[in-house]
């Protein structure tokens, strides 16, 4: 049986490709580490909901244990306030009957304590010395008097009557829910004279047992001998929790079975011998962690599809390039790429002979092109080379005819032509920044070169607050503005122009300006300038307009720079300003080399 078992495995592996049988093992590891992380996943959920659940019920219970504890605190403070009345305490040490006066002032203080609150039912006084005990309750709102009243025969009379704080809370066995009794003193002898016991309704505890029904819970108030003071559930000293009154801490969990249902319990210990329960049903916990636990199959079934299709694909996309570098290794190790490939074995292998022919022909174009890009490359060098040897030619001759000007006696020309040779040279030389004071440099022997052409026509000045000749300025920038200034300026028969160039500071700002006398720039013409130096075009190294100066200056700077144009006609002047600020000026360093 194992043979034939292993003999048809053998038959299908060597039918099969490679590519089917990695997808078929490796979906199947997938699909079942998915199942194990979805199992995983579902137990992990399934104890963090419940430490959750136990956390968020142990939270709320503590708040409302606070709050439970806040509110008898609050009652017991209450309790005492007809000590503060000094016409009542006055009252209560005489032993004679009272007359009519003693008892208004007795009513009046019974009505002002009842109606300062809306959770008292009843309000009682009793008066120790003649035996008489003034009410009142919800239904009546009005003061009844009882005559003949024993102290002795109070319920829980040990307990209120006792040191040091002379006051009992107890389960009320009426319509209320608590029912606390004072019992007011004279000191020192510490003789009781009067008992206050009132009761209250159960608005605190319904309030908080909203809240856990909301939650599918329920809310449960006991004392230690095991007395149901509050149950949103059908409870009672058979069914309850053995566990709840035998803690020994501030709050514990447990589970507990109540009317043949599993519950959650997570009890809070008062300061008052009280305990508050929270019951939450298994099933509610339960329902929600089946649907986890269906979304959880739901989603590991629909990863794994998506597993499996994924790993079909990454085994294609695997294989193939391992097929093509496998005959790409056959066809460089034969060091022969004239030589047709013949290529057997697998099923992949066999299926990779018309490959094979394929690429050799692939190589060969391949060591064609390479050697076509060498040939281009080595030309473009030599071109490359030509182009740099010609502006040194330019050199060379200028320097030729500067000598022989000197040779000569002709000075000016010298003068003329060692000035072109500068700005030639300062033209061509690599980077974007320059000094100020280089640029200066040229622009006066620019400026020179122009004289000897215009003669008395132009004149010029240059104004350069100190300490700034040594900082970085764009390149050709203050020299194309005064070039820009000389070609616009002498049109439309202007005779004369002055061309002004200032270099300042103000308010952290670098101002470098040039402004001429010439015709001017036309007010249409200024405007569109403007809108086209806002959003200027991409640099172009053959173009040295305000455009693209505009550009160099924006990414030269991160876009702090600018460009502000002016012109006016009385007195008659066109002003071109780079503002440039001073510290991002300072930060940028020189590229002239």
């Amino acid at each position: 049986m194992h043979n034939r078992v292993t003999k048809r495995f053998r038959m299908w592996r060597n039918h099969t490709t490679i590519q089917r049988q990695l997808s078929i093992l490796v979906s199947l590891s997938v699909a079942v580490v998915m199942m194990l992380m979805v199992v995983y996943n579902y137990l992990a959920q399934a104890n963090s909901n419940k430490e959750q659940q136990i956390s968020a019920m142990s939270r709320v219970l503590e708040l409302e244990r606070q709050q439970l504890d806040d509110y008898i605190s609050e009652l017991r403070t209450f309790s005492l306030q007809l000590r503060n009345n000094s016409e009542f305490m006055s009252i209560l040490t005489q032993t004679t009957p009272l007359d009519y006066e003693q008892r208004q002032i007795i009513e009046n203080a019974l009505k002002a304590i009842f109606y300062s609150r809306r959770d008292l039912l009843t309000y009682d006084l009793y008066l120790i010395n003649i035996d008489t005990c003034f009410s009142m309750n919800s239904k009546l709102r009005k003061v009844s008097t009882s005559e003949n009243i024993t102290a002795l025969n109070f319920a829980g009379y040990d307990q209120f009557t006792s040191k040091p704080d002379f006051c009992s809370i107890m389960q009320d066995e009426g319509d209320g829910f608590l029912s606390i009794t004072r019992g007011i003193v004279n000191s020192p002898q510490d003789t009781l004279l009067a008992v206050v016991r009132f009761t209250v309704n159960d608005d605190i505890i319904s309030s908080m047992s909203q809240s856990h029904i909301a939650q599918g819970e329920y809310l449960c108030l006991v004392d230690e001998r095991e007395n149901i003071y509050y149950s949103g559930i059908d409870l009672d000293s058979e069914s309850m929790p053995s566990r709840l009154t035998d803690l020994s801490v501030e709050s514990s969990s447990f589970s507990t079975k109540i009317n043949g249902i599993d519950m959650l319990c997570i009890s809070a210990k008062s300061n008052y011998s009280l305990y508050l329960a929270a019951l939450k049903p298994k099933a509610v916990i339960n329902a929600y962690l089946n649907t986890t636990r269906n979304l959880s199959i739901v989603l590991g079934i629909a990863l794994a599809m998506f597993a499996m299709l994924l790993v079909i694909y990454w085994v294609r996309f695997i294989t193939t390039p391992l097929s093509e570098l496998a005959h790409r290794l056959r066809s460089v190790g034969s060091g022969n790429f004239k030589t047709k490939a013949h290529l057997e074995g697998s099923y992949e292998i066999i299926g990779l002979s018309e490959d094979v022919n394929n690429m050799i022909e692939s190589v060969n174009t391949l060591i064609e092109s390479t050697y076509i890009a060498e040939l281009n490359e080595r030309t473009a060098k030599l071109v490359a080379l030509e182009a740099q040897m010609n502006p040194h030619f330019l050199f060379n001759t200028l320097q030729a005819i500067s000598t022989q000007a000197i040779v000569n006696k002709q000075e000016g020309i010298y003068k003329m032509v060692t000035a072109l040779a500068g700005i030639l040279r300062y033209t061509i030389r690599g980077g974007n920044l320059t000094t100020l004071d280089t640029e200066l440099d040229n622009i006066e022997k620019y400026l020179m070169l122009q004289q000897a052409r215009f003669g008395d026509k132009l004149t010029y000045e240059l104004i350069v607050d100190a300490g700034l000749r040594e900082l970085n300025v764009p390149k050709l920038g203050v020299l194309s503005l005064a070039e820009n200034s000389i070609v616009h300026g002498f049109t439309n028969d202007v005779d004369t122009i002055h061309v002004k160039i200032q270099c300042s500071v103000l308010h952290s700002n670098v101002y470098l300006s040039v402004s001429d006398s010439g015709y001017g720039i036309r007010p249409d013409k200024i405007e569109e300038l403007r809108v086209a130096l806002d959003k200027p075009t991409t640099f172009n190294p053959q173009n040295i307009g305000l455009t693209n100066l505009a550009s160099r200056l924006k990414l030269l700077y991160n876009g702090s720079a600018r460009i502000k144009i002016t012109s006016s006609d009385a007195p008659r002047q066109t002003k071109i300003t780079m503002i440039i600020p001073l510290e991002v000026m300072k930060n940028v360093q020189s590229t002239d080399h």
